[in-house]
């Protein structure tokens, strides 16, 4: 039977900021500047001039909600454009739709007063169509400032300027309300006991240091603990299987997780011959590096993954007139790693030699627990290469094929549940 709490505390309630981001609506401007929900927006430029079908040309025109009439014209081969925000803005991205000319490189910057600037990237363009400048903003900033330093030709010319942003709202929110389970596989291995209507219920317990630590107390054993809101988290499962660097932020209330961690695959070994040799055949790349680990993680702690990218396939070679030949071998498997654990990838098969017998080792075994089993990614196939021979015994090349990439690695991270 569960162990009954001794003594329960519940101090009063205490207020929490939580941040919440909200969709920004972008105004439609009939001039310069507007009111958005209370909320002051401007735009403004470096300069306009006259045209016959867009009056003034100011910059306003590009946000006036029309894609194919008016528009603003600078009278500038390079400018810029601004925007300000009475409420700070995290930009996502900003849409551009040009008219006549189009822009084909640039910067944007951005500002907390309008005169000191930062500039956060550069952005290109090659299409005389809509596109997109994938801003995606670390932060939240009143002023935005997009420079535009080359276009295909004559002067700036944008028909239409459509920002995605959202905005921060600060809610308050008492944290001393903590959820019941039924069941103590859901609360973790400390827990105190209580009875709802009947019904035997569990709350989590730990310390508070723990972000989901509520203003309750509860003294156990003698010692005191924090009742935690939730328990432990349903089981979930994430992986990436794709070469690149990723990242991955523990959800609250886990503390250990189940890593599976596989390095690139080698590349094949390329195929040759020359008119003389008959065994042209490239070597498979090796097999990555699996790892299948528990680890300790701390949560809401952003952790970094990387997926091995697979070895490149060897070249093959021909060399007609002579004896001496052979194909490319296959490239290395790219390493994974995650939470500091390496998962390496597996040699490249052996270029085509006289006969192509040899093969490209398997991944090699990082210094860690249950490792070296040569599971993860696929190494590719060699290249081949047959020979067809005519009744006189004379022969040419019959089938070819190409050494193979190395399939890249994967990372799997399970957490919660029984884990």
């Amino acid at each position: 039977m569960a162990e009954l709490a001794k003594k329960i505390y519940i101090y009063p309630a205490k207020l929490v900021n939580i941040e919440l981001e909200e969709k920004w609506v972008q105004p439609v401007l009939t001039s310069n500047s507007s009111i958005v929900n209370s909320n002051s927006f401007g735009v403004s430029c470096n300069s306009y001039s006259s045209n016959s079908s867009s009056a003034s040309g100011d910059i306003y025109k590009a946000f006036d909600s029309d894609k194919t009439g008016t528009y603003w014209r600078s009278g500038t081969s390079t400018g810029w454009f601004s925007f300000y925000s009475a409420v700070a803005l995290k930009v996502k991205s900003i849409e551009l739709t040009p008219y006549y000319s189009y822009p084909m490189a640039g910067t944007v910057e951005v500002s907390s007063n309008g005169t000191t600037w930062n500039k956060i990237m550069d952005w290109t363009n090659t299409n005389n169509a809509t596109f997109t400048i994938e801003v995606n903003s670390d932060n939240y900033y009143k002023y935005y400032k997009v420079n535009i330093t080359k276009i295909n030709s004559d002067v700036i010319h944008l028909c239409n300027i459509g920002i995605d942003a959202v905005t921060k709202k600060v809610t308050q929110e008492s944290n001393s309300s903590a959820k019941l389970y039924t069941t103590i596989n859901e609360v973790g291995s400390q827990y105190m006991m209580g009875n709802v209507d009947g019904v035997a219920c569990y709350a989590s317990l730990g310390s508070d240091s723990d972000i989901r630590a509520t203003n309750g107390k509860v003294s156990k054993n003698n010692k005191v603990y924090s009742i935690l809101r939730t328990g432990k988290p349903p089981y979930n499962r994430v992986s990436w299987n794709t070469a690149g660097t990723y990242t991955f932020t523990v959800p609250e209330g886990v503390s250990r997780v189940l890593l599976s961690l596989a390095g690139a695959g080698g590349g094949g070994g390329g195929y040759a011959y020359n008119e003389y040799a008959e065994c042209c055949r490239g070597s498979r790349g090796g097999r990555g590096n699996l790892v299948y680990q528990y680890i300790d993680v701390q949560q809401s702690q952003t952790y970094s993954i990387i997926v091995g990218l697979g070895g490149t396939a060897g070249r093959s070679n021909i060399h007609i007139g002579t004896y001496n030949y052979r194909g490319d071998d296959g490239g290395k498997g790219g390493t994974s790693s995650a939470f500091g654990v390496l998962s390496y990838g597996g040699n490249g098969g052996n270029g085509a030699t006289i006969d192509g017998s040899t093969h490209g080792d398997l991944g090699s075994a990082p210094d860690v627990a249950n490792t070296g089993n040569g599971q993860g990614g696929e190494g590719g196939a060699g290249g081949t290469l047959t020979f067809r021979w005519d009744k006189e015994g004379d022969h040419d090349v019959g089938n070819l094929t190409s050494a193979k990439n190395g399939s890249d690695g994967w990372c799997i991270i399970e957490y919660g549940g029984s884990i």
